[in-house]
């Protein structure tokens, strides 16, 4: 049996081990990745056999606890024959190291074991499941009587958390466990596929916006003078003599167009004034002027 190193005397080795086996696979370089799992491959080493042929061949100790760099050339040439590679080849050694530890058949159950923390006396009594009892259940005692239990703790809580944070960082990838990765490698487009695209492609000419024509403007009205003043005569005259039919008949009730006769001679008034403060003496010799 090799002599175990410093590292497997601490706690969370197991832990320890994965999480670094983890940051060395998101590190690397997807063709040296894939230089691994081939090699993997072209040995017919499956996934959970890599970690037992390592522990048969090489150092154990020695592979886990240090990078290829620092190996022994004992190591490194046991390490080369055992996995038919090239001895100079340390990245990919150290990548194959990393696939066995994250594809260990019980990894799931020394992570549990090192992540669930000792159990108090109050977690026996209150998260605890029963796993051996002396006297059998149904064994009839007559008092006084002592029954032995064995208990175990149930609350994982922080063990399943350990657990989901490394388990939850792994994919299948080519039948191997491997680190979760930002992308697989840079996407590759098929040979001749853009000068396709671009014999489909039809030139389309600009659009031309065009402009309605402008609308003309409407010149602005001129105010004449005469004409507003010949049919503000007109109104005058014919409200004067609306108002001397209904003048004729005093005795009759003040009639409707009477009404509007009257309203239409203040109208008039009014228009004189505003046009440039008319009076009636002086509208007479305007009128005459025209």
């Amino acid at each position: 049996m090799p002599q175990l190193s410093p590292l497997f005397m601490l706690p969370n080795t197991s832990t320890l081990l994965a999480r670094t086996a983890i940051n060395l696979l998101k590190s690397a370089d997807q063709a040296s990745l894939d230089e691994a799992i081939q090699t993997l491959l072209n040995g017919n080493i499956a996934a959970p056999a890599v970690m037992p042929k390592l522990e048969q061949t090489v150092n154990f100790s020695e592979v886990l606890e240090k990078l290829a760099e620092d190996w022994t050339p004992e190591t490194l040439n046991a390490f080369a024959a055992s996995f038919t590679m090239d001895p100079a080849k340390k990245n990919i050694m150290d990548l194959i190291v990393a696939i066995a530890i994250l594809n260990e058949s019980d990894l799931e159950s020394e992570l549990r074991s090192e992540n669930t923390p000792q159990a108090t006396a109050n977690d026996l009594l209150e998260n605890r499941k029963i796993t051996w009892q002396y006297p059998p259940p149904g064994t009839v005692l007559n008092p006084p009587y002592v029954v032995l239990v064995a208990v175990e703790a149930v609350d994982t809580t922080a063990a399943d958390s350990e657990i989901q944070s490394i388990l939850g960082e792994l994919v299948d990838y080519r039948g191997y466990k491997i680190a979760r990765r930002a992308t697989t490698g840079p996407l590759r487009l098929p040979p001749g596929l853009i000068d396709r695209l671009k014999d489909r492609i039809v030139a389309q000419p600009p659009a031309v916006v065009t402009q309605p024509p402008p609308v003309a403007a409407q010149p602005p009205s001129v105010f004449n003078l005469p004409d507003t003043l010949r049919s503000t005569t007109d109104m005058i005259m014919n409200a004067a003599s609306a108002a001397a039919g209904a003048a004729a008949t005093p005795s009759a009730p003040v009639t409707q167009p009477a009404a509007a006769a009257t309203a239409t001679v203040a109208d008039a008034m009014k228009t004189l004034n505003r046009i440039g403060g008319l009076t009636p003496s002086s509208f007479s010799r305007v009128i005459g002027g025209f």
